[in-house]
């Protein structure tokens, strides 16, 4: 068989694997390449309507996905998403990394899902129950005043307070650093004291992109106690600085092009310095 022969039969064996995911599969490969996206008005591919409305890609679309992670060298499994015609690439962690959770309070009280207490109080107990990912340490920075429920929790937990102290105006972002300087862990967690954990797989979840080494911040999807959306992201350059994304929108909602429920990949455009 020469050359080309071999290379047609391959490509025809893919064709035939992927069915009716080509375009996909096509995407997923230039993405994996880095190449540039460009915008080309001609008609590049076209097919029949009846064809793209009466198939059933779901299963090439997952088999198009396994592929490219096996051809990129991602330990993953592909899964259905939370959406329809949606996936979820579950990445395997990089072995099992040491994560400081950091948490700024005040001592503040205020209502949360089990009635009003101290908003760290409830954080912390919501952390220590729900949470599957063992290899967690903390800090807890407070203004002088830490709950004493909250003491007794920490006394169970490798941890670290400490007491911020300023002068002048209050500096949030200040408050942060002088808390992240004390994390021994490999990752930094940095978490609001008014956060209750819902769902148990949370930490691992954020850690299968936070250990790969091309990303930098990963951020989790955040509801009000009513079921509202918090935010699904932080976007800069919105409301002259940055915007929480789908703000107060109903905890439903799927988001222009399901970014509600999907990962999404945010990168810096290199031309902006």
């Amino acid at each position: 068989m020469s050359h080309a022969e071999r290379y047609l039969a391959e490509a025809a064996a893919i064709i035939a694997q992927l069915d009716t995911a080509l375009l996909e599969d096509m995407a997923l490969r230039l993405a994996a390449r880095g190449a540039p996206v460009r915008h080309i008005p001609k008609v590049l591919y076209h097919r029949a309507a009846e064809d793209a409305a009466g198939c059933d890609a779901k299963p090439a679309e997952q088999r198009a996905l396994e592929d490219i992670c096996r051809q990129t060298g991602r330990h993953a499994v592909v899964v259905p998403g939370g959406a329809p015609r949606t996936w979820r690439v579950r990445h395997r962690l990089p072995g099992t990394p040491r994560v400081t959770i950091v948490i700024p309070t005040d001592a503040r009280s205020g209502p949360t899902l089990s009635g009003t207490q101290p908003f760290i109080v409830h954080c912390l107990r919501s952390i220590v129950e729900r949470t599957t990912y063992p290899h967690v340490d903390f800090v807890v920075v407070d203004n002088g005043v830490l709950p004493a429920a909250a003491a007794d929790l920490l006394a169970a937990l490798p941890h670290q307070r400490a007491t911020y102290q300023w002068t002048g105006a209050f500096n949030f972002s200040r408050k942060i650093n002088f808390a992240v300087a004390r994390a021994t862990g490999d990752l930094v967690l940095l978490l609001n004291d008014d956060v209750e954990v819902i769902n148990a797989d949370w930490l691992t979840a954020m850690l299968e992109y936070a250990g790969q080494d091309e990303i930098g911040a990963v951020g989790a999807k955040l509801f009000y106690p009513d079921g509202r959306l918090q935010h699904v992201g932080v976007a800069t350059g919105v409301c002259g600085i940055a915007a929480h994304l789908l703000h107060q929108h109903p905890g439903g909602s799927t988001g222009c092009g399901h970014a509600a429920v999907a990962v999404r990949n945010c990168r810096r455009d290199r031309r902006s310095g």
